[in-house]
């Protein structure tokens, strides 16, 4: 405590930057990002990827709009969009693989597609780097954002980490969710999104409201 006092006294005895830390964005920025550059005004650290989830819905959706998921889906899922009166479609899959062209069409009728591409829960299923590309392409012409739900990614123990979503999306409309749950231990209670910094600063915003005591 001495040792955190003096170093950065000031921002302790203050509530501080409702996005987080501002050294600890810095490091989860360049967690899993393969730019040059690393972008800590893109994170927004959170209490768990469970108020991640929260906060995006919170700020990407209404009451009674629909939400695109692949069934089944993380069982969380459902408590979340209950809270916030959203609608869930399911997404049509085939053969294990996202139906991409039922997708395309299902996009006029929602506000968000939720997807979780890495050991998605409680299936198991990763998507390859063309399920991913041809996931993007689908939505390429249409503005509805992605949450891309990311926890479940540092389970991978072999092979190389594949392309995010959201490194793909050139329309800069997906967010992502990640969290130390996996990697570390669930109590450790540590998650962050990942966005464009125009998403960030209204959830920002909004998770002041939510936990500033």
């Amino acid at each position: 405590l001495d040792h955190a006092l003096r170093d950065v006294g000031a921002e302790l005895l203050g509530y501080g930057d409702p996005a987080g830390n501002p050294e600890l964005r810095r490091l989860l920025a360049g967690r899993h990002s393969t730019a040059n550059t690393v972008d800590p005004e893109r994170v927004l650290v959170t209490s768990g990827a469970q108020q991640g989830i929260d906060v995006v819905l919170r700020t990407l959706t209404e009451p009674g709009d629909a939400v695109a998921v692949v069934l089944p889906t993380y069982p969380q899922l459902f408590g979340a969009f209950a809270a916030h009166q959203l609608r869930l479609l399911p997404i049509p899959v085939a053969d294990g693989r996202i139906d991409t062209t039922a997708l395309r069409e299902m996009l006029p009728r929602v506000r968000l597609v939720y997807v979780m591409p890495s050991f998605h829960n409680p299936t198991g299923v990763t998507l390859d780097a063309a399920a991913r590309r041809a996931l993007i392409a689908a939505l390429a012409d249409s503005r509805v954002p992605i949450l891309e739900d990311e926890v479940e990614c540092e389970l991978r123990f072999a092979g190389a980490e594949l392309p995010s979503l959201q490194s793909l999306d050139l329309r800069k409309r997906t967010v992502t969710v990640r969290s130390f749950s996996k990697g570390l231990f669930p109590g450790v209670r540590i998650g962050w999104v990942e966005a464009d910094p125009e998403w960030i600063a209204p959830m920002a915003a909004l998770k002041r409201f939510c936990d500033l005591e």
